[in-house]
Formats: C-alpha cells, structure tokens, sequence
C-alpha cells in the first residue's frame, strides 16, 4: 500500500507540476507518453499483486498453480458431473475473503448465488473459476484486483485494490 500510496503522490506532483505555466512555450503533451506511463505503473502492480499472492499462499501451505491470467486455484474436490460452459446458469455456495482473514461474504449468511457463465454482472475471476469445475467439484481461489473488484472495490467489505480468496463448491448446472 505504501508503493501504491508514493506512485499517486508522483503521479499527482507530476500533473502539478505539468499545470504551472513557465515563460518557455511546452510542447504539447503526447498522449502516447501518458499511455506509456500508465502502462508502466499497471504492469508494475500486477507484479507486485502477484508476489503478495504467492507469498500468502506459500505461507498458507497451499497447493496452489497460477493460470496465464493471473488466477490461483487449488481444486479440492474433482466432482463428478459436467462443467459449466458458456450461458449455463451456475449455482454455487462460496465464501469470500481478504488476505488478511476477514470473512466479507458468504453463502451461510447471504444464500447460494446464481448466475449465467459470462453474461452476468459478476467478477471475471468467478466465471473463470466455475468454469474449472465439475459438478459437486469445490475449489479455492485467489483473485488478484483485475480479476475480482479492480480499482474501487465492492463499495461495502472489500476495499479498493483488493486481492480476494473464494472458496466455491458447484452445486448445480442449467
């Protein structure tokens, strides 16, 4: 958080700076160089989402593997039935949480959700997830930010940039 807190400060200062005037003429800004930037500062946070990942699940002692998105997973139970796919409408018990222990949301308080596979409003790293079981299968993942509730959170438990556990077990497939 303290990295992410000084880049926001240089960000700040530079567009500061950038609005006093000087007695030279400036050239005008180049998007590309702002872009650039913005590319640099995104893929330094994904590098650094992901070392606290795996610091955390080695520390955890999970058996873990990390999919080319970014995804950790560890599939604790194979299940047996089909795997959802595209527009299948999933239902599943879950529970989610922080890295830092705190229980947000679970399917013992809120009920089981349901949802259609890639066409609801609801996190990538979910619908990718369910996607990596069977029916009756139960799995843990992590989500870095992208994945899950990126820059603002979820406005209620899960702050801003927060990299989230679930645990999803596959109750039924339409």
């Amino acid at each position: 958080m303290k990295h992410f807190s000084f880049l926001i400060l240089i960000i700040f200062i530079q567009l500061l700076g950038s609005c006093i005037k000087s007695n030279q003429p400036s050239p005008p800004p180049h998007k590309d160089n702002y872009e650039e930037k913005l590319i640099q500062i995104n893929k330094y946070l994904i590098e650094k989402d992901q070392r606290i990942i795996e610091d955390y699940v080695k520390t955890q002692g999970w058996n873990m593997k990390r999919d080319s998105a970014g995804m950790w997973f560890e599939i604790l139970k194979q299940g047996s039935g089909p795997i959802p796919k595209d527009g299948n409408v999933v239902k599943i018990e879950y529970k989610v949480w922080l890295l830092n222990g705190k229980l947000c949301y679970s399917s013992d308080s809120t009920g089981l959700i349901s949802f259609r596979v890639n066409h609801s409003n609801v996190i990538r790293g979910l619908n990718d997830a369910v996607q990596m079981l069977h029916l009756g299968g139960e799995g843990r993942f992590i989500f870095p930010p992208y994945m899950a509730y990126g820059l603002l959170g979820d406005q209620k438990c899960i702050p801003t940039r927060s990299i989230v556990v679930y645990y999803i077990k596959l109750v039924e497939i339409k």
